[in-house]
């Protein structure tokens, strides 16, 4: 649940290029869990 709640922020935030890193970040972070 965390993981998505954190996707959706980093989508409103899509004008601000953290948007960019938080979804890497994520995209890691779950790569790494699987």
């Amino acid at each position: 649940m965390n993981d998505y709640v954190l996707l959706y922020i980093c989508a409103i935030y899509e004008e601000s290029p953290w948007t960019v890193r938080c979804v890497s970040q994520k995209r890691r972070e779950v790569e790494t869990e699987l």
